[in-house]
């Protein structure tokens, strides 16, 4: 039996039924391509976002709409879209303040589910803005993620003035169109990203250029100045170099001539010419300068002229008439190591603000090395005045000890003639007490001239210098050993093997020849034993020379090279006490050393000659 025809009222229903569906179905459409075309031609998260609620709105027929942006535990917006009415203003400004919360109002839902929200009577529900919703006559909302992948991005809720029931086919379009626009937002994201690493990268390079052309300009003044001996050229090189770093239009160095630092005069200037600077009057301790001068403050400004210490002292008020104009305003005091203002340099430029931390720090660098410098140079100077004050005095002193020796010599040999003749006029005929007169007054005047000798090579130690060779000092100790005038009961013995050196020869064999004389002349008997060896250091050489005589008290260990002291008189063994003196100023002069050794039985002398680059 066959179904009954349908009604003329079914049919109806069926019509409408099928209408709501072709609409809901366009709606969709027209929503996932409107968001489409928007996506495809937006250069901006800014751009698109506001486009993308304009289009979803006109598509789903919304006359409200928000797009919110997780950050932490909260929502915020980022951007609004409404219809075009000045009743949504408020709208506007009361969703522009809000933050939500997981669960409040249809984004927080959304943010919690991580899914679309449907809400479809506003008036049956709790919402954050529901006064500004029913105000505007809305009556349903919806809301669905923006996604990345996993990530949500943001999230879209829209407002509509007619009754909308849920639609799960709409529902899983605003899916798939947060898909997209998350996609849109996270390429956009990941190029600005690289855009701005890449501005970063390029601005990373060129302050890294910028800073090595610094780096090289200091490093070639710091060598220019560390062998500038001439303080002019020096501080020239400095205020060219710190002009160049600082970007100043001039600068000027001010040298300090006075303890009080009231006075000063221009040493350099770079950016003008030097013909400006010298026209116009020299700086004072005024309200600005006398904490750069007095109180060693570095001073930075953008606008010196708003300074309140600018324009305080008459007569300029100001800058000096010819001066420059200048804003920016750069002060650096130039302090030696002892604490002294040695002087200050000052730098301008016309415009505001060009001076920056850096420009001070590199300042400041700048004028410690001038400051090193300065002082570098004005000890040279002082040495070089010192040295020419020296070899003047060593050139009086050799005049003096010369003609001293002439004028004492010539009485001296007098005196010794004149007591040979006396002796031999009275012959064999001289009483045994004249004779004892006439062997002293000879035997003294043989002192006084041996003693002149000593005085004489004590002098020239130092001063006079050979030339350093190659020496055996084997067959350099066999030579001093043969000077001798030792007692045949006497023996000097060269233990161990002797080095062959590079020295002076002569130096070297003056201290071994008055080493070896006073071991035997102070031994205390004829029949000393006098030995001589050698240790080979690192660095230096060390010798001794010892004998096996009476020794020398620790309690004089220091006094014994003193010069003219001896420990017995000289009646009773004759010597001058200069000897050992020479030896330590022969052995200190080649950077040796000479010392008494207080371990061994007798008298044992040490000292060091160093290798320089002698070779055993």
């Amino acid at each position: 039996m066959s179904d009954p025809a349908p009604t003329v009222e079914e049919l109806r229903l069926e019509l409408e039924h099928l209408r709501r569906s072709n609409e809901a179905t366009e709606r969709r459409l027209r929503a996932s391509h409107s968001v489409a075309r928007v996506l495809s031609d937006a250069t901006s998260i800014d751009d698109a976002i506001p486009r993308v609620l304009s289009a979803l709105g006109g598509a789903l027929g919304a006359t409200l709409g928000t797009y919110w942006v997780p950050s932490d535990d909260e929502l915020s917006v980022h951007s609004v879209w409404t219809e075009h009415s000045p009743r949504l203003d408020r709208w506007n400004q009361v969703s522009r303040a809000l933050r939500l919360k997981q669960g409040e109002g249809v984004s927080g839902r959304v943010w919690k589910s991580r899914g679309p929200v449907w809400i479809e009577d506003i008036r049956a529900d709790v919402l954050p803005r529901d006064a500004q919703l029913v105000a505007n006559g809305i009556k349903s909302g919806m809301g669905f993620p923006i996604m990345a992948g996993h990530d949500m991005c943001g999230i879209v809720d829209l407002f509509t003035p007619t009754q909308e029931a849920a639609d799960d086919n709409l529902a899983e379009v605003l899916r798939a169109i947060g898909g997209h626009v998350g996609q849109f937002v996270q390429h956009i994201t990941t190029q600005e990203r690289l855009r701005r690493d890449a501005e970063v990268a390029k601005a990373t390079a060129e302050e890294l250029a910028i800073e090595r052309e610094t780096l090289g300009k200091l490093n070639d003044v710091g060598q220019r100045i560390a062998a500038e001996l001439d303080q002019q050229a020096l501080v020239q090189a400095v205020i060219d170099a710190a002009t160049q770093v600082t970007g100043a239009q001039m600068g000027a160095f001010f040298h300090n001539l006075s303890e009080t630092g009231d006075r000063f005069t221009l040493f350099a200037v770079a950016g003008v010419k030097r013909e400006l600077f010298a026209k116009l009057p020299l700086p004072r301790n005024t309200a600005l300068l006398a904490p750069t001068f007095a109180n060693k403050v570095a001073i930075r400004s953008d606008d010196i002229t708003t300074d309140p210490r600018y324009g305080r002292n008459a007569p300029y008020r100001g800058v000096p008439e010819g001066h420059q104009p200048m804003k920016s305003y750069l002060a650096i005091p130039v302090i030696a190591r002892n604490g002294a203002t040695l002087g200050a340099m000052f730098f301008g430029h016309a415009d505001k603000g060009v001076f920056s931390e850096r420009s001070q720090r590199l300042a400041i660098t700048l004028a410690a090395s001038a400051a090193t410098a300065m002082d570098n140079a004005r000890l040279f100077t002082e040495q070089q005045r010192l040295i020419r004050e020296l070899e003047k005095t060593n050139d009086e002193l050799d005049q003096f000890a010369y003609a001293a020796s002439h004028d004492l010599r010539a009485p001296l040999r007098g005196i010794s003639n004149l007591a040979s003749w006396v002796e031999e006029d009275l012959g064999m005929s001289t009483p045994k007490k004249v004779r004892e007169h006439i062997a002293l007054l000879k035997g003294r005047a043989a002192r006084m001239d041996k003693l002149i000798n000593g005085l004489l090579e004590l002098a020239r130690v130092g001063r006079t210098r050979q030339k350093p060779e190659r020496v055996d000092v084997t067959e350099l100790l066999h030579e001093t050993i043969d000077l001798q005038s030792a007692p045949e009961s006497s023996r000097i013995l060269i233990v161990g093997a002797m080095p062959t050196m590079t020295a002076e020869r002569f130096a070297l064999q003056q201290v071994f020849l008055n080493l070896i004389g006073n071991a035997i002349q102070h031994s205390g008997r004829k029949d000393v034993t006098v030995r001589i060896m050698s240790v080979e250091r690192v660095e230096e050489y060390e010798f001794a020379v010892s004998d096996n005589g009476v020794g020398i008290p620790p309690e004089h260990h220091e006094r014994v090279w003193q010069i003219f002291q001896t420990l017995q008189a000289r009646d009773v063994v004759e010597s001058t006490g200069i000897g050992l003196t020479i030896v330590r100023k022969q052995v200190e002069t080649h950077g040796g050393r000479a010392w008494i050794d207080p371990q061994t039985p007798g008298a044992t002398v040490r000292f060091t000659w160093p290798k320089a680059s002698s070779k055993r």
